[in-house]
């Protein structure tokens, strides 16, 4: 660990807790994937790690790990008639570089670890965690090839 940059050891110890405050969810519900709000995290890590953010900081280590790859964010919008869509909430996943971690830090065990990457890399983990589809904007449509094939876009 001495010759780790700041971000590097940032990183690790980030991912270490937000992925085991994850993976006691996933656990709780008996999925692999979890709608925790932002609150309800934070009130997690300040529990399990004596971690006391705000939700500005949070959102911050969830997009470095969202970069890094570690895990991965859907938002969720429901359209309501009068205001449009609104949002609803955001689903959680572990990606391929966080069910590796898990392992290495022992949140998880290696033979979950490797059933769930080999289940991402097969495209299965949809599947097993019964992404519906997603009602998006209309506004997306400029987006074309940005948008994945389980999106619908409502005509006007």
């Amino acid at each position: 660990m001495q010759n780790l940059t700041r971000k590097q050891k940032n990183l690790i110890r980030y991912a270490r807790m937000v992925l085991s405050v994850l993976k006691e969810y996933f656990d709780h519900f008996g999925k692999y994937s979890a709608f925790p709000s932002q609150k309800t995290i934070i009130k997690q890590l300040s529990r399990k790690f004596g971690y006391i953010i705000k939700i500005r900081q949070l959102n911050y280590i969830l997009a470095h790990l969202e970069s890094k790859g570690v895990i991965r964010r859907f938002k969720r919008h429901r359209l309501d008639p009068v205001k449009g869509y609104i949002f609803k909430s955001t689903r959680y996943f572990i990606d391929i570089a966080g069910w590796r971690l898990a392992a290495i830090f022992k949140i998880t065990s290696w033979n979950e670890a490797c059933k769930m990457i080999n289940s991402i890399k097969a495209g299965a983990q949809a599947k097993i965690n019964r992404i519906p589809e997603w009602i998006t904007p209309n506004w997306l449509k400029e987006f074309d090839p940005f948008i994945p094939k389980n999106i619908i876009v409502p005509d006007d």
